[in-house]
């Protein structure tokens, strides 16, 4: 499976839902994160570890990340 990955999300997830950080503790605030999205599920890189954790996608209360604007050159 080949998922599509989002770079620098700010991630917030709903009560209830977690993730675990560096030191293993429960998290859901992910800053930084790496994200995609696929099949209903958030698949989640936190920074600082190479494992990949899964949540299901309505886990996302809250997502930011920078946006990817190309320059549109218009006719005169």
């Amino acid at each position: 499976m080949a998922l599509n990955w989002n770079r620098d999300v700010w991630l917030q997830l709903r009560d209830g839902y977690s993730v675990r950080d560096q030191q293993d503790q429960e998290i859901g605030m992910i800053p930084g994160a790496l994200v995609a999205f696929d099949g209903g599920f958030a698949h989640i890189i936190v920074p600082g570890q190479s494992d990949v954790q899964v949540v299901p996608a309505t886990a996302i209360w809250r997502a930011s990340y920078p946006a990817r604007v190309r320059r549109v050159v218009r006719g005169r």
